[in-house]
């Protein structure tokens, strides 16, 4: 296989979701995922993703989705009756806790080469 292609697909793999039914159902914490990715669409397109590093007022907006996700996740914590859901979602809240704004920051950065790099890909052929 060209590996071009086989880029491009591993790419494609990596953005399928692989996810429990309760954390996609629209109408529970999946529906509050989804709503919290586009009411903050425009505070991460004021990121520049294809720097090296990010700048203060990057940092900031990094910290302050971050607060607002995990306070999202302790809501959903607070209301969710099963057990073991209950502790899946305080093991993604905490997971998420230990990463560093410059680790989230490179995760976006990778999310964008890997776009950009799609985009040429697409656009040579």
């Amino acid at each position: 296989m060209d590996s071009e292609i086989l880029t491009e697909f591993s790419n494609f793999q990596g953005h399928t979701q692989n996810v429990p039914f309760y954390a996609n159902n629209f109408f529970g914490l999946g529906g509050n995922i989804d709503l919290f990715q586009e009411n903050n669409m425009k505070a991460v397109n004021t990121i520049d993703f294809s720097q090296n590093t990010y700048s203060d007022t990057g940092k900031a907006v990094i910290e302050k989705l971050r607060e607002d996700y995990v306070k999202m996740l302790d809501q959903a914590i607070s209301k969710e009756v099963n057990n073991e859901r209950r502790a899946k979602i305080i093991e993604g809240r905490d997971a998420l806790n230990k990463f560093k704004p410059h680790d989230l920051y490179n995760k976006g950065r990778n999310g964008y080469s890997e776009e950009k790099y799609s985009k040429t890909y697409r656009n040579k052929k």
